[in-house]
């Protein structure tokens, strides 16, 4: 990805400062019906539109919106949100991942690209935790409130959120990190993508790309740190999600089904196995 990392990152930063806004799609309020297709981000996620337009479909302050991304524009998501891409559209861009104890950087080449969006060709890893100046930084922007008049300031320090990261991410290529360490944030990395994509089928190869691993490392990962196959590791994931979604919103048992990648039936029965109720009758336990 990076050829010369000095001539990438003088090109990524003029980029950013011609952007001309920053968007902040906070957690989505439970009221609205997430997107058919979308994936909710698990933790602060960073988007840069490098070239073209990209379009895409949030639940934001109780309502679905449609955002129109150009070269520039920054994307700043709160975990919690929805987002899904909206039809196809052409462009370039880099999305980073904020974890607790890792970053995530990931680049989509220009060409035409259409919902579902699989794991980026191109990745670059940063498997450290984020520095403090990385977490002071995300903590601004993540405070920042439009409502407030803050538009010209949530520009301001996303493009320094954003520049900082580079810088570090760039920095960090070539440094030597204990091999342990890095296949637990691997781990974590590849746990945390499963979870923002369980509105859809994923298998064990395109996670394992999505953290730019080989799917027989996946698998070693898992016997490694989980007590659970991949398979079942996923499952959990989804009723989890879905358990979550039951009490703290009205859809339907159908909607949540979709909405975690499963069918009716078969969230009905995998719910019963593992809570030992169905998903209706969870729910209005929880109410009482």
């Amino acid at each position: 990805m990076v050829t010369d990392p000095m001539v990438w990152l003088s090109g990524i930063s003029r980029i950013i400062c011609s952007g001309r806004m920053c968007v902040k799609i906070h957690k989505a309020d439970c009221s609205v019906v997430p997107p058919i297709g979308s994936s909710q981000t698990v933790a602060p996620r960073l988007q840069v539109v490098l070239d073209g337009r990209r379009r895409m479909r949030a639940a934001w302050h109780g309502r679905e919106v449609i955002l129109d991304l150009r070269q520039g524009d920054l994307l700043v998501a709160h975990p919690g949100a929805w987002l899904k891409a909206d039809g196809a559209s052409a462009f370039s861009s880099l999305a980073v991942v904020y974890g607790d104890r890792f970053l995530r950087c990931s680049h989509r080449p220009w060409g035409m690209h259409r919902a579902p969006l699989g794991p980026p060709p191109h990745w670059c890893h940063s498997m450290r935790p984020p520095s403090p100046i990385l977490n002071a930084l995300l903590v601004a922007v993540l405070a920042v409130d439009h409502g407030d008049g803050g538009a010209i300031d949530a520009l301001a320090v996303g493009r320094a959120l954003a520049i900082a990261t580079i810088v570090e991410i760039v920095r960090d290529l070539h440094r030597p990190e204990p091999h342990g360490e890095r296949s637990r944030r691997t781990w974590e990395a590849m746990c945390l993508w499963m979870e923002e994509q369980l509105h859809r089928d994923v298998g064990r190869g395109e996670v394992a790309r999505a953290v730019g691993i080989t799917p027989n490392h996946a698998t070693r990962l898992f016997a490694r740190f989980s007590s659970r196959g991949f398979l079942a590791h996923l499952t959990e994931l989804r009723l989890a999600r879905a358990r979550d979604l039951l009490v703290g919103s009205g859809h339907p048992v159908a909607t949540i089904a979709a909405g975690c990648g499963m069918s009716t039936h078969r969230l009905i029965r995998s719910f019963k196995r593992r809570f030992g109720t169905t998903p209706g009758v969870f729910r209005s336990r929880t109410r009482h």
